[in-house]
């Protein structure tokens, strides 16, 4: 069992590495563009109110100073993805080795936890101390003395520093510490001090934080969808269902019964997670949901929640593995299997094409102009201007990249366009044809996975007829 379990993690850090190899995809690089433009640490803080302003990503970036390897930005999230791995193992070890063995398969083969993982963003380390807050509590909850009391404390707020939603792991754990503390002494007193202990701090410091950053945070803005549609869709990810038709409310109710069946198990265990789970699962996500009531919603705001699914899912499958029924063995490895099956199919594309070929694009671009300036535009102009920009400075010594916004094409005339999608199965037409402004080819694609990123389709400008 141990060996196995150690192939599995050696595994997954091969995936999280991997997929951390290629090009940087937007938010990235926003979020790089925060950190090279800060004069301070502090103005990171106080300068870039921004809903791609994940503080302790973002410090780290303005830490590191501007690389040459572009994995060495992902690194924070590198290791944060793989010290969840680990922490998804110490935890799921609480109820036996085949539950370890379980969680760890599920977790480390899953698709969007190594996208996030291998992604320069908040959503690793938010992820690393959410599993370890639990941890703190799950091992030493009755024998906290200040040192780890401390821990518990700054793992809470670096949670909070990672990205915003660690809040549905910090109400989560506070519903777990109430109705643990009410259980053991149903004294008012009691309770009050023992929540006093675990959270005064975490919940003054989340009130700052709100009042300072999150309150007045810009978003960006995006595509708006349907809450219910969003919600299954992460359900579906995890799961790894199919995204289209019907398959999306089966993973919501998949996951569903899942956390009903758990909590009673967990309960009739004797387990404080009996409370952990159904709230951080639902009843902290709908709270937050329901009060924040956001324009964009996306499925990967509910990521955090995701390695718990994990551990949720590891505790069942052992308990049902356990029966001394051979079709019950047999059923839960037939599940694992087709887990890992339908996981691979989105992993692969990730592994091979990534969040984008921008650099190959752009190298492109300068092997195919004459001269040294290249003269560019493009179907959106923040979104591809934002990276053009910071890919040129991979260009070679001398060339120039021009980039010529549309309201301006018809006075000054790109010799390419870039055009984007962000729908994998996207194919391009084979030429433009811009009214006053020129027929322009089709000469390159550059292709993505999926999610993070998008397809770059290249077009050179033909002679005039």
């Amino acid at each position: 069992m141990k060996l196995a379990a150690i192939c599995i993690f050696l595994v997954a850090a091969v995936l999280i590495v991997t997929a951390a190899s290629g090009d940087l995809w937007l938010d990235e690089v926003i979020s790089l563009s925060f950190a090279e433009s800060a004069s301070s640490a502090w103005e990171i803080v106080s300068g870039f109110r921004h809903d791609n302003n994940h503080l302790l990503n973002t410090l780290y970036l303005y830490w590191i100073g501007r690389q040459k390897l572009l994995v060495i930005y992902r690194l924070l999230a590198i290791l944060a993805g793989i010290g969840s791995i680990v922490l998804v193992g110490a935890l799921a070890q609480k109820w036996g080795q085949i539950e370890r063995l379980f969680s760890l398969l599920l977790a480390g083969t899953s698709y969007p936890l190594v996208l996030y993982f291998s992604e320069a963003r908040g959503y690793s380390p938010a992820i690393f101390f959410a599993l370890l807050s639990l941890a703190i509590l799950l091992y030493r909850r009755h024998h906290m003395n200040l040192l780890r009391l401390a821990a518990f404390w700054l793992s809470l707020c670096l949670g909070l520093l990672a990205h915003s939603t660690f809040v549905i792991v910090l109400i989560a754990l506070g519903a777990t510490v109430l109705v643990d503390s009410c259980r053991r002494n149903p004294n008012l007193k009691f309770c009050s001090l023992m929540m006093a202990r675990f959270f005064l701090v975490p919940v003054l410091f989340s009130a700052g934080f709100y009042v300072f950053f999150v309150r007045n945070m810009h978003i960006e803005g995006g595509p708006v969808f349907n809450k219910w549609e969003v919600i299954c869709r992460a359900a579906a990810l995890a799961l790894g269902f199919s995204e289209w038709g019907l398959f999306p409310t089966a993973a919501l109710l998949v996951v569903i019964v899942a956390m009903v069946v758990g909590t009673v198990l967990l309960y009739q265990d004797g387990s404080f997670l009996w409370v952990f789970f159904p709230t951080v699962l639902l009843a902290a996500p709908f709270l937050v949901v329901a009060a924040t009531r956001p324009t964009y919603l996306y499925f990967r705001y509910f990521l955090i929640c995701t390695p718990f699914l994990y551990l949720l899912l590891g505790y069942l499958l052992g308990r049902w593995y356990r029966s001394a029924f051979l079709v019950s063995r047999l059923l839960v490895v037939a599940l694992l299997v087709a887990f890992v099956f339908s996981q691979a199919l989105r992993l692969a594309p990730l592994l091979q094409s990534g969040r984008g070929s921008y650099r190959a694009a752009v190298r492109y671009l300068e092997a195919n102009t004459d001269g040294n300036e290249i003269r560019v535009g493009s179907d959106h102009d923040f979104r591809n201007q934002v990276l053009l920009s910071f890919y040129a400075r991979f260009l070679s010594p001398g060339v120039r990249l021009a980039y010529i916004e549309q309201p301006g094409w018809k006075t000054d005339r790109p010799e390419w366009i870039i055009t984007h999608s962000q729908n994998p199965a996207f194919t391009p037409p084979d030429r433009l044809e811009l009214r006053g402004i020129g027929h322009y080819r089709l000469t390159k694609e550059f292709r993505f996975a999926a999610i993070s990123g998008w397809h770059w389709f290249l077009f050179h400008k033909e002679a005039d007829r």
